[in-house]
């Protein structure tokens, strides 16, 4: 079944969502009506008859009834950990009264490094390590993660254009399920499957039993039969191992001449005989990489978008508004025209507001170098909250205005930043006018104090620095 919405036409980016989500849906029942009204507004179709194919053409994977394919990358990489080991050194002094005091500090401090080698999803650079040369991490990166999409996906007799499924703005929601790989398409048979079986008969409740269902998707291993003949097999000697997660594997074997250097390198950096235990337990070796692969493959499928003819039959492909808004959703399940945009407006709801208190956060730096240019310091909680506030306040709806322009028309959010701009301003002049005053000059001088301090600098240094900038001002005057 076909669903034509009937919205209105200048619908905008940020504003589409409610225009769309309280509009009138008309339901069609046959493919020449929704060609008839898919120039004028986004069509709705829902089936439970979806296929594709989908693969990755560097290692010869390819999975048949799923739509999206994630490569899944890991690196095994040498990790830094520092210890620190401290003496506490105790001073008694006497104040004016004749009191004594004893005060405690660390000192005659000591620093340790220990190196572990682990699988990451991202490379570590080991050149600012303590032995960058004994715990080198191999920077070789020949296939990184990537999506993969069906450019054949069907959803009941209607073809699925592929840039609905990875449209910038919403990519193809659902279930994202593991492959593996092995000679019978199903789980093979663990050593702990007898006492796992025992546990979800006699102790575990069914409610606890259900969140360790295995959702792997197993494939037959001669589907694999392409792979070591694939470019990452020839190239980079990538090979299928399984190991219960579906690894793809390749050693990394460095050259005659990178082995002669990294030795000579340890001999100059005194390494090349202080091993750990990281170096001496089994495990990969660093610059190793290993793929896995995540697909989804749901059995029922909902889309929005436009429907145009294709050269079979029906194609659904984006839809763009008048303001050049590319529209285009895709989420498993069956759903209604208005529950596909209220999931996509709540999604959008709270990644706002995330973004917006990590504003607030990050505006801690900024409200400290401006205080510091006025020769102010924020002491207190509330002084340092105000002010975060304050400069948020004042940037949020400067960049709404810059970015709408022409379409800040007085709509409720609108109105909502012109009420925030005009609260903020006052609370950020207000905050820094009761300020305390900072010992050091303002301006340039005294934000690169404050950046000095922060970065925990030596005081002498930046503090002799701030010293010989004020008597330079005093002898001028």
């Amino acid at each position: 079944m076909c669903t034509y919405l009937q919205a209105q036409e200048n619908c905008n980016d940020h504003k589409y969502t409610h225009t769309f989500k309280h509009a009138h849906a008309q339901s069609l029942h046959s493919l020449e009506d929704c060609y008839a009204h898919s120039a004028r507004g986004p069509v709705h179709i829902s089936s439970n008859a979806i296929s594709g194919t989908v693969g990755d053409e560097d290692f010869g994977v390819t999975i048949d009834k799923a739509l999206q394919l994630n490569r899944h990358t890991e690196y095994c990489q040498w990790m830094q950990h520092t210890h620190d080991q401290c003496d506490t050194c105790s001073k008694t002094s006497t104040d004016s009264k004749g009191k004594k005091m004893t005060t405690s500090k660390k000192c005659n401090c000591r620093r340790t490094y220990t190196y572990v080698k682990t699988w990451r999803n991202h490379r570590i650079n080991s050149l600012l390590f303590d032995q960058p040369a004994a715990h080198h991490n191999p920077q070789r990166d020949p296939f990184p993660a990537a999506a993969f999409f069906s450019s054949d996906a069907r959803v009941g007799e209607v073809d699925l254009d592929v840039q609905v499924l990875k449209n910038k703005h919403s990519s193809l929601r659902g279930t994202t399920r593991n492959v593996n790989w092995t000679p019978a398409a199903q789980r093979e048979v663990q050593w702990y499957d007898g006492a796992w079986r025992w546990l979800e008969t006699y102790v575990l409740p069914e409610t606890v039993s259900n969140w360790f269902v295995d959702t792997t998707r197993y494939e037959y291993l001669q589907n694999l039969k392409h792979a070591r003949s694939s470019r990452a097999g020839t190239d980079s000697n990538f090979v299928y191992v399984g190991q219960n997660r579906g690894y793809f594997f390749s050693p990394y074997a460095p050259s005659a001449h990178e082995f002669l250097f990294k030795m000579f390198v340890e001999h100059l950096e005194g390494s090349l005989l202080d091993w750990q235990i990281g170096d001496l337990m089994p495990s990969c070796t660093a610059g190793d990489i290993r793929v896995s692969y995540r697909t989804k493959d749901p059995d029922r499928l909902s889309a929005i978008g436009r429907l145009v003819d294709g050269r079979e039959r029906a194609r659904l492909t984006l839809f763009t508004t008048s303001r050049n808004y590319q529209l285009g959703l895709a989420h498993e399940g069956i759903h209604e025209f208005g529950d596909m945009f209220e999931t996509e407006a709540v999604d959008a709801k709270w990644s706002c507001l995330l973004l917006r208190a990590l504003m607030i956060i990050w505006a801690i730096v900024p409200s400290h170098l401006v205080a510091a240019f006025f020769a102010k310091e924020l002491t207190t909680t509330s002084e340092v909250c105000t002010s975060c506030i304050g400069i948020v306040g004042t940037i949020l709806p400067v960049a709404w205005a810059t970015i709408w322009k022409q379409d800040f028309l007085g709509s409720s959010q609108d109105i909502a930043m012109v009420l925030l701009l005009l609260a903020a301003v006052p609370i950020y002049v207000r905050t820094l006018y009761y300020a305390h005053l900072s010992a050091t000059p303002g301006g340039f001088t005294g934000m690169w104090r404050w950046v000095a301090a922060a970065i925990c600098l030596d005081p002498a240094w930046y503090g002799s620095a701030a010293i010989s900038s004020t008597s330079d001002a005093k002898k001028e005057e």
